[in-house]
């Protein structure tokens, strides 16, 4: 609505009050104190403003709280671990302010717990166990904080889990990976830039409605499973950025075989990986949806197959940094979607076709510096 200024602190003088919305505005100051006289409100919303100071410690007074948003605003300070003591609390949304400190491990014994976000704040320490045997749990997000040690290993054995995003920390450890954990629920995972190790997980087969998985800038290795080609509803790929190669007696990125079964794949990043060998030309028979494909930085060898002109809905095609040669196939004229290709720093020779000339998009969109 536009609304700025301070929260009145005669906001206290509403006892009945049950919902208090007031999301996506500019009121600025504090969260007053008069808060815990709200002894009904079940929903409290507020993100989207400037606020700040510190999490009043006074909302655990509340005892009917139902729903907590305070995101997106300049709050400070640590999480009270007094919220913990919400016996009905099923959403915390403390996600984009400033706070610090460690996620209190009071809140394992919040049973009620449905979705937990603290992402881009300056949060440190470990993720707690007691968090990750929430029975209930279905959102978990952590991004963009200072995160530190191993991911409990109850997270990824949680039926009601459907979102997982720690992208952006130092996690470490071995990530497990047998096929005996279950996340039958699981729509997104999100574990990119941290410093795990280990192999790609194979209990992702068992996520039939896995539609984003974000791997990349880690320390897995070993090949990618085939499995993951079971993965029908994959949206985005990305595993840049790791020490996964090709898969032991293949000639081939066998894996991009698999994957072609992944009618919905519409972004698939795995360059800067220590793969070996050929593009197959199966590449052709891959989904009408994909439109980015990179898997440059490489050690591909071989020739760019014909049949890569097939991926008619394809805006980016990056395959620089191998070892690829023979001529570049005339077919990737067909693309007429294609806005962005990298071809460099390969043993390419011959002339450019001049079919790759007259695509009108090419170049279209590009960023700063691009």
């Amino acid at each position: 609505m536009g609304l700025r200024g301070t929260i009145s602190p005669h906001i206290g003088n509403l006892p009945f009050l049950q919902v208090l919305d007031i999301c996506n505005n500019s009121f600025n100051g504090h969260l007053t104190n008069e808060f815990e006289r709200l002894r009904r409100l079940i929903i409290l919303i507020v993100q989207f403003n400037t606020l700040e100071g510190s999490i009043p410690v006074e909302l655990h007074r509340c005892q009917n709280l139902q729903v907590i948003s305070l995101a997106a605003n300049n709050f400070s300070g640590n999480i009270p671990k007094e919220l913990s003591t919400l016996p009905f609390l099923r959403t915390l949304f403390l996600g984009r302010n400033n706070l610090q400190g460690t996620i209190p491990p009071f809140f394992g014994n919040t049973i009620s717990l449905e979705w937990f976000g603290v992402e881009f704040n300056n949060i440190y320490g470990n993720i707690p166990i007691e968090l990750s045997l929430l029975p209930n749990l279905n959102g978990l997000y952590c991004q963009a904080n200072q995160l530190t040690g191993s991911i409990p290993c109850a997270i990824f054995n949680k039926s009601s889990m459907i979102e997982i995003n720690l992208n952006l920390n130092a996690l470490s450890g071995n990530h497990p990976t047998t096929t005996g954990l279950w996340l039958p629920n699981l729509e997104i995972l999100g574990l990119q830039v941290n410093r795990l190790v280990g192999a790609i997980p194979l209990y992702l087969s068992n996520s039939s409605k896995l539609t984003w998985l974000f791997l990349a800038a880690n320390l897995f290795t070993g090949s990618i499973p085939k499995s993951l080609g079971d993965l029908k509803l994959i949206e985005r790929l990305n595993l840049d950025e790791n020490q996964v190669t090709t898969e032991p007696g293949s000639t081939q990125l066998s894996f991009l075989t698999a994957l072609t079964n992944c009618t919905s794949l519409q972004k698939l990043l795995a360059g800067q990986n220590k793969f070996s060998g050929t593009i197959p030309n199966s590449i052709g028979n891959f989904s009408m949806s994909l439109q980015v494909l990179d898997v440059s930085e490489c050690q591909l060898i071989g020739q760019i197959p014909k049949e890569i002109g097939s991926l008619r809905n394809l805006n980016e095609l990056s395959l620089a940094g191998s070892n690829l040669n023979g001529n570049i196939p005339s077919t990737i004229g067909g693309i007429e979607t294609l806005q962005r290709l990298h071809l460099s720093a390969n043993n390419f020779h011959g002339s450019i076709p001049s079919e790759i000339c007259l695509l009108r998009n090419l170049g279209q969109n590009l960023s700063p510096g691009e």
